[in-house]
Protein backbone atom coordinates (compact mmCIF):
# COMPACT_ATOMS: atom_id res chain seq x y z
CA UNK A 1 0.00 0.00 0.00
CA UNK A 2 1.53 3.32 -0.94
CA UNK A 3 1.96 6.13 1.76
CA UNK A 4 -1.36 8.02 2.01
CA UNK A 5 -1.79 11.42 0.98
CA UNK A 6 -4.83 13.74 1.38
CA UNK A 7 -5.83 17.43 0.33
CA UNK A 8 -6.56 20.54 2.13
CA UNK A 9 -7.80 23.36 0.07
CA UNK A 10 -4.93 23.39 -2.72
CA UNK A 11 -2.45 21.41 -1.34
CA UNK A 12 -1.77 17.59 -1.48
CA UNK A 13 -0.25 16.37 1.98
CA UNK A 14 1.49 12.91 2.85
CA UNK A 15 0.39 11.79 5.81
CA UNK A 16 1.20 13.02 9.16
CA UNK A 17 5.30 12.33 9.88
CA UNK A 18 4.99 12.95 13.23
CA UNK A 19 7.27 16.10 13.12
CA UNK A 20 5.93 18.09 16.08
CA UNK A 21 7.30 14.97 17.79
CA UNK A 22 10.90 14.62 16.42
CA UNK A 23 11.22 18.41 16.88
CA UNK A 24 10.48 17.84 20.53
CA UNK A 25 12.52 14.59 21.04
CA UNK A 26 15.84 17.07 19.15
CA UNK A 27 14.85 19.97 21.51
CA UNK A 28 15.30 17.45 24.37
CA UNK A 29 11.75 17.88 25.50
CA UNK A 30 10.51 14.83 25.07
CA UNK A 31 12.34 11.38 25.72
CA UNK A 32 11.42 9.18 22.42
CA UNK A 33 11.99 5.63 21.33
CA UNK A 34 10.32 4.10 18.45
CA UNK A 35 10.19 2.24 15.11
CA UNK A 36 9.21 3.73 11.61
CA UNK A 37 8.48 3.68 8.41
CA UNK A 38 8.17 6.07 5.29
CA UNK A 39 9.04 9.55 7.11
CA UNK A 40 7.75 8.44 10.72
CA UNK A 41 10.88 9.15 13.12
CA UNK A 42 12.64 6.13 14.87
CA UNK A 43 14.88 3.13 14.36
CA UNK A 44 14.54 1.72 10.75
CA UNK A 45 11.87 -1.00 10.54
CA UNK A 46 13.05 -3.51 7.77
CA UNK A 47 10.73 -4.38 4.64
CA UNK A 48 10.49 -8.19 6.10
CA UNK A 49 10.13 -6.63 9.27
CA UNK A 50 6.06 -6.22 10.42
CA UNK A 51 4.78 -5.31 7.34
CA UNK A 52 1.62 -3.32 8.50
CA UNK A 53 3.32 -1.58 11.14
CA UNK A 54 4.35 1.63 10.67
CA UNK A 55 5.07 3.57 13.55
CA UNK A 56 5.66 2.33 17.25
CA UNK A 57 7.18 3.45 20.24
CA UNK A 58 6.95 5.75 23.37
CA UNK A 59 7.29 9.05 24.80
CA UNK A 60 8.06 10.89 28.22
CA UNK A 61 7.55 14.53 28.64
CA UNK A 62 10.91 16.10 30.07
CA UNK A 63 10.02 19.79 30.63
CA UNK A 64 8.25 22.24 29.21
CA UNK A 65 6.62 21.75 25.73
CA UNK A 66 6.50 24.09 22.87
CA UNK A 67 5.49 20.92 20.13
CA UNK A 68 2.39 19.22 19.32
CA UNK A 69 0.47 17.30 16.53
CA UNK A 70 -2.27 19.41 14.62
CA UNK A 71 -5.02 17.94 12.90
CA UNK A 72 -3.62 15.29 10.90
CA UNK A 73 -4.16 11.91 9.21
CA UNK A 74 -2.22 8.65 9.45
CA UNK A 75 -2.02 5.17 6.77
CA UNK A 76 -3.76 3.29 9.52
CA UNK A 77 -5.81 2.79 12.41
CA UNK A 78 -3.41 4.30 15.19
CA UNK A 79 -4.03 3.30 18.79
CA UNK A 80 -2.41 5.22 21.79
CA UNK A 81 -2.25 5.00 25.17
CA UNK A 82 -1.73 7.44 28.39
CA UNK A 83 0.65 5.73 30.54
CA UNK A 84 1.21 8.62 32.66
CA UNK A 85 -0.27 11.85 33.02
CA UNK A 86 -3.39 13.56 30.61
CA UNK A 87 -3.16 14.46 26.95
CA UNK A 88 -5.57 16.70 25.42
CA UNK A 89 -6.65 16.01 21.64
CA UNK A 90 -9.44 16.30 19.06
CA UNK A 91 -10.67 13.91 16.68
CA UNK A 92 -12.97 15.53 13.78
CA UNK A 93 -13.26 18.76 15.53
CA UNK A 94 -14.26 17.02 19.17
CA UNK A 95 -12.29 17.78 21.64
CA UNK A 96 -11.60 14.46 24.17
CA UNK A 97 -8.95 13.91 27.15
CA UNK A 98 -7.31 10.82 27.31
CA UNK A 99 -6.23 9.64 30.84
CA UNK A 100 -4.47 6.55 31.72
CA UNK A 101 -6.11 3.19 31.05
CA UNK A 102 -7.54 4.61 28.32
CA UNK A 103 -6.68 4.49 24.53
CA UNK A 104 -7.77 6.54 21.74
CA UNK A 105 -8.48 5.08 18.37
CA UNK A 106 -8.55 6.59 15.04
CA UNK A 107 -9.14 5.15 11.48
CA UNK A 108 -7.28 6.72 8.46
CA UNK A 109 -10.30 9.14 7.58
CA UNK A 110 -10.35 10.46 10.81
CA UNK A 111 -8.71 14.07 11.09
CA UNK A 112 -7.20 14.09 14.79
CA UNK A 113 -4.57 16.07 16.48
CA UNK A 114 -2.53 15.63 19.77
CA UNK A 115 -1.88 18.70 21.94
CA UNK A 116 -3.53 21.88 22.84
CA UNK A 117 -2.05 23.13 20.91
CA UNK A 118 1.58 21.63 22.72
CA UNK A 119 2.02 18.21 24.57
CA UNK A 120 1.25 17.72 28.02
CA UNK A 121 3.16 15.91 30.72
CA UNK A 122 3.57 12.73 30.85
CA UNK A 123 4.05 9.66 29.12
CA UNK A 124 2.57 8.06 25.84
CA UNK A 125 2.68 4.76 23.87
CA UNK A 126 1.43 4.54 20.08
CA UNK A 127 1.05 1.82 17.40
CA UNK A 128 0.07 2.86 13.78
CA UNK A 129 -0.57 -0.40 11.77
CA UNK A 130 -1.77 -0.09 8.13
CA UNK A 131 -5.05 -2.41 7.11
CA UNK A 132 -4.47 -1.46 3.63
CA UNK A 133 -7.58 1.09 3.77
CA UNK A 134 -8.17 4.34 2.92
CA UNK A 135 -11.48 4.63 2.60
CA UNK A 136 -14.23 3.87 5.30
CA UNK A 137 -16.47 1.38 2.99
CA UNK A 138 -12.98 -0.52 2.26
CA UNK A 139 -12.50 -4.27 3.63
CA UNK A 140 -9.42 -4.48 5.83
CA UNK A 141 -6.58 -6.65 4.76
CA UNK A 142 -4.56 -7.91 7.94
CA UNK A 143 -0.54 -9.12 7.51
CA UNK A 144 -0.35 -12.50 7.25
CA UNK A 145 2.16 -12.88 10.20
CA UNK A 146 -0.74 -12.54 12.59
CA UNK A 147 -1.52 -15.40 13.90
CA UNK A 148 -4.96 -15.05 14.73
CA UNK A 149 -7.85 -17.38 13.02
CA UNK A 150 -9.56 -15.91 10.60
CA UNK A 151 -12.79 -15.83 12.32
CA UNK A 152 -11.03 -13.59 15.30
CA UNK A 153 -9.45 -11.11 13.19
CA UNK A 154 -12.85 -10.95 11.33
CA UNK A 155 -14.26 -10.09 14.46
CA UNK A 156 -11.86 -7.81 15.18
CA UNK A 157 -12.24 -5.63 12.06
CA UNK A 158 -15.78 -6.12 12.48
CA UNK A 159 -15.15 -4.11 16.04
CA UNK A 160 -13.30 -1.53 14.89
CA UNK A 161 -14.79 -0.69 11.44
CA UNK A 162 -18.32 -0.25 12.68
CA UNK A 163 -17.72 1.50 15.80
CA UNK A 164 -15.56 4.93 15.84
CA UNK A 165 -15.86 5.68 19.51
CA UNK A 166 -13.10 8.11 20.17
CA UNK A 167 -11.99 6.91 24.03
CA UNK A 168 -12.22 3.85 25.63
CA UNK A 169 -11.71 2.05 29.09
CA UNK A 170 -9.34 -1.17 29.28
CA UNK A 171 -8.20 -2.82 31.45
CA UNK A 172 -4.62 -3.81 33.56
CA UNK A 173 -4.17 -6.70 31.61
CA UNK A 174 -4.12 -4.92 28.37
CA UNK A 175 -2.10 -2.32 29.60
CA UNK A 176 0.69 -4.47 30.83
CA UNK A 177 0.20 -5.86 27.02
CA UNK A 178 0.62 -2.65 25.32
CA UNK A 179 3.46 -1.36 27.94
CA UNK A 180 5.54 -4.53 26.82
CA UNK A 181 4.63 -4.11 23.17
CA UNK A 182 5.74 0.02 22.46
CA UNK A 183 8.64 -0.01 24.92
CA UNK A 184 10.53 -2.90 23.07
CA UNK A 185 11.28 0.47 21.15
CA UNK A 186 13.60 0.82 23.80
CA UNK A 187 15.93 -1.71 22.71
CA UNK A 188 16.22 -1.29 18.85
CA UNK A 189 18.81 -3.67 18.61
CA UNK A 190 17.58 -6.46 20.15
CA UNK A 191 17.90 -10.13 18.92
CA UNK A 192 15.18 -11.50 16.59
CA UNK A 193 13.82 -8.00 16.45
CA UNK A 194 11.08 -8.31 13.48
CA UNK A 195 9.95 -11.64 15.16
CA UNK A 196 9.93 -9.95 18.92
CA UNK A 197 7.68 -7.15 17.62
CA UNK A 198 5.50 -9.90 15.80
CA UNK A 199 4.97 -12.05 18.87
CA UNK A 200 4.38 -8.83 21.21
CA UNK A 201 1.88 -7.09 18.57
CA UNK A 202 0.17 -10.84 18.34
CA UNK A 203 -0.49 -10.48 22.04
CA UNK A 204 -1.38 -6.91 21.67
CA UNK A 205 -4.13 -7.35 18.84
CA UNK A 206 -5.26 -10.73 20.72
CA UNK A 207 -6.10 -9.14 24.23
CA UNK A 208 -7.67 -5.90 22.31
CA UNK A 209 -9.98 -8.10 20.41
CA UNK A 210 -10.52 -9.70 24.20
CA UNK A 211 -11.24 -6.19 25.82
CA UNK A 212 -13.63 -5.23 22.47
CA UNK A 213 -15.66 -8.61 23.43
CA UNK A 214 -16.03 -8.39 27.10
CA UNK A 215 -17.70 -4.76 26.53
CA UNK A 216 -19.06 -4.49 23.55
CA UNK A 217 -19.05 -1.06 21.46
CA UNK A 218 -22.46 -0.38 19.57
CA UNK A 219 -22.19 -1.08 16.08
CA UNK A 220 -23.32 0.69 13.28
CA UNK A 221 -23.19 -0.55 9.62
CA UNK A 222 -23.21 3.13 7.95
CA UNK A 223 -19.98 3.97 9.40
CA UNK A 224 -18.74 1.05 6.23
CA UNK A 225 -21.20 1.84 3.68
CA UNK A 226 -19.79 3.47 0.43
CA UNK A 227 -22.31 6.39 0.72
CA UNK A 228 -20.52 7.43 3.82
CA UNK A 229 -17.58 7.65 1.69
CA UNK A 230 -18.85 9.70 -1.13
CA UNK A 231 -20.41 12.03 1.52
CA UNK A 232 -16.85 13.06 2.79
CA UNK A 233 -15.69 12.97 -0.67
CA UNK A 234 -18.22 15.95 -1.19
CA UNK A 235 -17.74 17.55 2.35
CA UNK A 236 -14.11 18.04 0.85
CA UNK A 237 -15.27 18.76 -3.12
CA UNK A 238 -15.74 22.44 -2.20
CA UNK A 239 -11.80 22.69 -1.63
CA UNK A 240 -10.84 20.68 -4.26
CA UNK A 241 -12.79 22.54 -7.45
CA UNK A 242 -9.50 23.38 -8.99
CA UNK A 243 -8.81 20.45 -9.72
CA UNK A 244 -9.74 18.57 -13.06
CA UNK A 245 -12.26 16.12 -12.66
CA UNK A 246 -14.01 13.84 -14.30
CA UNK A 247 -16.64 11.21 -13.52
CA UNK A 248 -14.11 8.57 -13.62
CA UNK A 249 -11.67 10.58 -11.32
CA UNK A 250 -13.89 11.00 -8.73
CA UNK A 251 -14.84 7.24 -8.33
CA UNK A 252 -11.70 6.21 -8.57
CA UNK A 253 -10.88 9.04 -5.59
CA UNK A 254 -13.28 7.44 -3.33
CA UNK A 255 -12.17 3.62 -4.77
CA UNK A 256 -16.01 2.94 -6.14
CA UNK A 257 -16.90 1.74 -9.28
CA UNK A 258 -17.72 4.15 -12.03
CA UNK A 259 -21.17 3.22 -12.53
CA UNK A 260 -21.86 2.82 -8.63
CA UNK A 261 -20.74 6.06 -8.13
CA UNK A 262 -22.73 7.57 -10.06
CA UNK A 263 -25.83 6.16 -8.61
CA UNK A 264 -25.06 6.99 -5.55
CA UNK A 265 -24.08 10.25 -6.46
CA UNK A 266 -27.44 10.66 -8.15
CA UNK A 267 -29.42 9.47 -4.72
CA UNK A 268 -27.28 11.48 -2.93
CA UNK A 269 -27.73 14.97 -4.31
CA UNK A 270 -31.05 14.57 -6.68
CA UNK A 271 -27.80 15.60 -9.63
CA UNK A 272 -25.31 14.09 -12.19
CA UNK A 273 -21.86 14.10 -10.94
CA UNK A 274 -21.11 16.77 -13.46
CA UNK A 275 -23.84 18.70 -13.07
CA UNK A 276 -22.92 18.51 -9.66
CA UNK A 277 -19.54 19.82 -9.93
CA UNK A 278 -20.38 22.94 -12.60
CA UNK A 279 -23.19 24.18 -9.69
CA UNK A 280 -20.42 24.07 -7.29
CA UNK A 281 -17.65 25.97 -9.72
CA UNK A 282 -20.13 28.85 -10.76
CA UNK A 283 -21.58 29.44 -7.07
CA UNK A 284 -17.48 29.81 -6.17
CA UNK A 285 -16.99 31.72 -9.72
CA UNK A 286 -19.93 34.48 -8.41
CA UNK A 287 -18.78 34.40 -4.88
CA UNK A 288 -15.47 35.65 -6.09
CA UNK A 289 -16.33 37.95 -8.52
CA UNK A 290 -18.51 39.51 -5.96
CA UNK A 291 -15.82 39.61 -3.49
CA UNK A 292 -12.75 39.96 -5.19
CA UNK A 293 -10.84 41.79 -7.76
CA UNK A 294 -8.84 38.71 -9.72
CA UNK A 295 -9.30 38.35 -13.38
CA UNK A 296 -11.45 35.92 -15.23
CA UNK A 297 -8.56 33.86 -15.81
CA UNK A 298 -7.34 33.84 -11.83
CA UNK A 299 -11.01 32.61 -11.39
CA UNK A 300 -11.39 30.28 -13.95
CA UNK A 301 -7.91 28.71 -12.60
CA UNK A 302 -9.44 28.68 -8.74
CA UNK A 303 -12.91 27.26 -9.99
CA UNK A 304 -11.63 24.44 -12.42
CA UNK A 305 -12.88 26.28 -15.53
CA UNK A 306 -10.23 25.19 -18.49
CA UNK A 307 -10.96 27.78 -20.80
CA UNK A 308 -12.30 31.06 -19.92
CA UNK A 309 -14.93 31.39 -22.98
CA UNK A 310 -16.72 28.42 -21.74
CA UNK A 311 -17.04 29.88 -18.23
CA UNK A 312 -18.30 32.90 -20.27
CA UNK A 313 -21.02 30.81 -21.88
CA UNK A 314 -22.15 28.92 -18.83
CA UNK A 315 -22.01 31.20 -16.63
CA UNK A 316 -24.30 34.19 -19.03
CA UNK A 317 -26.18 30.86 -19.60
CA UNK A 318 -26.74 30.32 -15.78
CA UNK A 319 -27.45 34.22 -14.84
CA UNK A 320 -28.70 36.26 -17.81
CA UNK A 321 -25.12 38.36 -17.88
CA UNK A 322 -21.22 37.70 -18.38
CA UNK A 323 -19.36 37.40 -15.42
CA UNK A 324 -18.25 41.29 -15.86
CA UNK A 325 -21.86 42.52 -15.84
CA UNK A 326 -22.50 40.35 -13.09
CA UNK A 327 -19.56 41.56 -11.27
CA UNK A 328 -20.18 45.06 -12.03
CA UNK A 329 -23.69 44.66 -11.08
CA UNK A 330 -22.69 43.65 -7.76
CA UNK A 331 -20.16 46.60 -7.17
CA UNK A 332 -23.06 49.23 -7.88
CA UNK A 333 -25.77 47.09 -5.56
CA UNK A 334 -23.24 47.44 -3.10
CA UNK A 335 -22.98 51.56 -2.91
Amino acid sequence: MQPLSYTIGSKVVRADDCQGVSLAAQAKEIDLHCFGRYKYPGDRLKKDEVPGINSCGVWKTLREQHYGLPPHQNEGIKIIMALQGEMPITIEDHSYVIRPNQIMITRPWQMHSLGNPCFAKGKLGWLMFDVGVRHPHQAWRWPKWLVLTKAELDSLAKALRYNEDAIRSVSPNFTKVFVDFVELAKTPNMPYRGSQLAVAANALFLRLLAELESHPPVYNQELTDSLRTLKMFLSKLPLRLHEPWSVQSMAEACDIGTTHFTNQFITLTGETPAKFLQRLRLERASELLRTTTWTLKDICAKTGFSRASYFIDVFTQKHGVTPLQYRKAGAIQSH
